[in-house]
């Protein structure tokens, strides 16, 4: 399988494009349960930069590499955000969270329980986020 690259703003109307590429990136490799738990990881991040890496701005780029690496996918989101490392982030209190009926502020408890991930600073400013998925 090769390797794709491609490109989005950051609109959550462009999140149905974004599930689409990557379903059709790991479809045949993936079994529905864990291929959904990557679109799941994967689309909590890309959300995340949108939301608080761009505040919204509309017209920002979000791009993303996927590629077969040995013995599952690695997908790497690339921004132009500001400076943020989500594996640095507080995790939260689950309980409490549950208790409070929160609606928000689980995605990257989400994604870095479902995939392997690292983050570095990406040349020129800003994040490279690298999530790997082992195939199972």
């Amino acid at each position: 399988m090769a390797a794709a690259v491609h490109e989005f703003k950051s609109a959550l109307e462009e999140l149905d494009r974004f599930r689409a590429v990557i379903d059709d990136f790991v479809s045949t490799d993936l079994g529905e349960i864990e291929k959904n738990r990557v679109i799941l990881a994967l689309d909590e991040a890309f959300v995340n930069v949108i939301t608080h890496g761009y505040a919204q701005d509309q017209n920002k780029p979000i791009e993303l590499k996927m590629d077969r690496k040995g013995d599952g996918f690695e997908f790497t989101l690339l921004d132009r955000a500001p400076l943020f490392d989500p594996l640095k982030a507080v995790s939260p209190d689950l309980a409490g969270h549950a208790e409070s009926g929160k609606n928000h502020g689980l995605g990257i408890h989400l994604y870095t329980t479902i995939m392997k991930t690292t983050h570095s600073a990406r040349p020129g400013g800003g994040n490279i986020l690298t999530m790997f998925k082992a195939a199972t």
